[in-house]
């Protein structure tokens, strides 16, 4: 595995001291980026990696989600238990979900998606789940729909 990590919140600082302690070969951390460049990342990855608190506790599904989803990304989630991320990530069978914190099934799954074809499966699925559930059109039927025009 070679895992590179994207951004600047709120536990970089943590991750940058950590990493020039250990001198991991296999990470790259990075600040945050373009989104071109960002994107040259995600091109390059074969798992898109989703890292929430477990002390949460209001549903929080972060935007990154969309950006594995454009590139038919399988999804590895540690999260706490609140969000709906492990609903979509189990129901449309695009990647899997731990409870934040569960360093032996983080580890099981991210070992399942060394199988190619099991990463290929879960990727497809992600570019489904994109068309299926999160094109603007269905969003604004959704939002257009709720909306009592007119009435008072």
């Amino acid at each position: 595995f070679y895992f590179v990590i994207v951004g600047d919140g709120t536990k970089f600082d943590m991750i940058f001291n950590w990493s020039n302690k250990k001198k991991p070969t296999n990470l790259k951390l990075l600040k945050t980026q373009s989104k071109e460049k960002y994107d040259e990342l995600l091109e390059l990855s074969d798992v898109g990696l989703i890292f929430l608190d477990k002390r949460f506790t209001i549903p929080n599904i972060p935007s990154r989600l969309l950006s594995y989803l454009e590139k038919s990304m399988p999804i590895l989630a540690a999260t706490d238990e609140i969000t709906d991320l492990r609903i979509i990530i189990e129901d449309a069978q695009c990647g899997y979900w731990v409870k934040s914190g569960n360093l032996t099934e983080f580890n099981y799954y991210l070992n399942k998606l060394l199988n190619k074809e099991q990463l290929n499966l879960l990727g497809k699925n992600s570019r489904i789940l994109i068309e299926k559930d999160f094109q603007i059109e269905k969003t604004y039927n959704l939002i257009i729909n709720k909306i009592p025009y007119g009435k008072k």
